[in-house]
């Protein structure tokens, strides 16, 4: 801190000096990355080349064997054939892991706006503070594109280089406004089942999330993944031989968003 002084008026008061200027030629290498054209590398192979976990206590390199299964929705993510990828599984299968590594493949290789939508506010701010940044702190390529500034690196936002992460949680606001190359939801069946009061509901999560990814058309997606909570309608259900990886119908959540797809499943 520096302090000034007046003989006439006396103390001026403490403020912190300057930071160093930069120099044309900073800024300009600076802001060069924001122009690189997006890299033709998948979601897991920029995770096993750029994203760190923890596991046995030590920070190691991602390696797609321990979750196999993982592999293909996480890529499919960049395919501009399906408007929305959805992951039904068990707890602790790594579904959480799939979203980070597609939300962090963003600023590395193609800066574009992402939203992750959380269970909650406490919830959001928990694994914020858990997992999100400590996976972005132990890994250096991300956490060089990581904005300095003290609203760079916030619970609501992470500005990397080119780009922003929100993370926020299923409200009409957060779901109403906006523009994202992509929404991701996790915890899908926790969330509300129609945003909105009771006497002008606003849709789905799911569906308002749609709406904010419709500017970037076929490059538009939303994910969503999450284990099944809602209990089945009709217990006596069974497949059709020609739907055979059909889920039995349930009032809501992430189930019925399964059978509208591919109903993909990992034998």
């Amino acid at each position: 801190m520096v302090q000034m002084t007046d003989a006439a008026i006396g103390s001026l008061g403490a403020f912190a000096p300057l930071p160093p200027l930069r120099t044309p030629e900073d800024i300009l290498s600076d802001a060069l990355p924001v122009m690189d054209p997006p890299s033709r590398i998948t979601v897991t192979d920029a995770a096993e080349r750029y994203i760190r976990v923890q596991a046995q206590g030590a920070w190691q390199s991602y390696d797609r064997s321990v979750t196999p299964y993982m592999v293909e929705p996480s890529d499919i993510t960049q395919s501009r054939r399906f408007k929305t990828v959805v992951f039904v599984g068990p707890s602790q299968s790594g579904k959480t892991m799939m979203l980070q590594t597609t939300a962090l493949h963003a600023p590395i290789c193609d800066p574009n706006p992402i939203l992750i939508v959380h269970m909650s506010k406490s919830d959001r701010d928990k694994w914020v503070e858990e997992k999100l940044n400590p996976l972005i702190q132990n890994s250096p390529v991300i956490r060089d594109r990581l904005g300095r500034a003290r609203d760079d690196d916030t619970f609501s936002r992470k500005r990397f280089r080119g780009m922003r992460l929100t993370i926020g949680y299923p409200t009409p606001t957060m779901l109403s406004g906006g523009t994202y190359k992509m929404v991701l939801f996790t915890d899908y069946d926790h969330h509300p089942a129609v945003l909105g009061g009771k006497d002008n509901p606003e849709g789905t999560p799911y569906r308002m999330g749609l709406q904010r990814v419709k500017s970037y058309l076929s490059r538009g997606l939303v994910l969503v993944e999450s284990s099944p909570a809602y209990q089945v309608i009709d217990p006596s259900w069974r497949p059709s031989p020609t739907a055979p990886h059909e889920m039995p119908p349930v009032g809501g959540g992430i189930v019925p968003l399964y059978n509208q797809g591919t109903r993909a499943r990992w034998h």
